[in-house]
């Protein structure tokens, strides 16, 4: 009985919610554990060290608690995959750690970005970000290159979830454009862009934000 309890005990049931679930083809962006397969770039305005200021460690900005991997927020940069995608699925789920005193979720500041397409490592790089803010979601900003989108405000709102609840998110490249869902809805599609792969970061801008069950699929 004492090698079976520990499995179940309700602290590691949150950690058990937070291991990859790996679908078809899926492989673990993420793994729930440690950092495998992932670096980091931490400092604004900073190039990698040597040349540059940036930190290339998570130090305290990135850490893992019962199976999630958590940003604070600061100082801004990125945790990003060791390999560089071009055509693929990403599938996550994120939560937004509420703020105390704020009590209306337009009010929530919170931010984070998927960085899509990185070649050359600053803060910030060129890419494509899919945002990752809680009032806009979803929407789509391109720095350095043409990008082509449209974004449906209204159904983000319709299916957004409250501040401190999972959101789950679907990001598909594919054949020169990119689609992205919000628990299973459509909020924004790029039908044209000039990117040509590179590596997606994760980011942490100003608010602390856990994501679980990342996983990535090539297309």
């Amino acid at each position: 009985a004492d090698l079976v309890w520990p499995f179940f005990r309700w602290d590691n049931l949150e950690a058990m919610r937070g291991m990859t679930l790996l679908e078809p083809g899926f492989t673990s962006v993420f793994n729930g554990r440690d950092f495998t397969g992932l670096k980091f770039l931490l400092g604004a305005n900073c190039k990698p060290r040597p040349e540059g200021c940036g930190q290339t460690t998570p130090d305290s900005t990135f850490r893992i608690e019962k199976g999630t991997v958590i940003a604070s927020g600061r100082p801004y940069g990125y945790m990003y995959t060791d390999k560089q995608y071009l055509n693929f699925t990403l599938r996550l789920d994120y939560r937004f750690t509420p703020i105390p005193g704020i009590e209306n979720d337009s009010d929530f500041p919170g931010n984070s970005g998927y960085l899509l397409f990185i070649k050359e490592h600053q803060v910030w790089p060129k890419y494509i970000e899919i945002q990752g803010g809680n009032s806009g979601v979803l929407s789509v900003i391109s720095t350095g290159g043409k990008a082509v989108f449209t974004v449906d405000n209204d159904a983000r709102r319709r299916v957004l979830r409250p501040v401190g609840e999972w959101n789950s998110v679907e990001i598909v490249s594919a054949n020169g454009q990119i689609k992205s869902s919000l628990n299973g809805t459509l909020i924004s599609t790029i039908s044209e862009h000039e990117y040509t792969g590179g590596h997606i970061g994760f980011q942490s801008e100003g608010s602390e934000i856990a994501w679980r069950n990342i996983r990535i699929k090539e297309n």
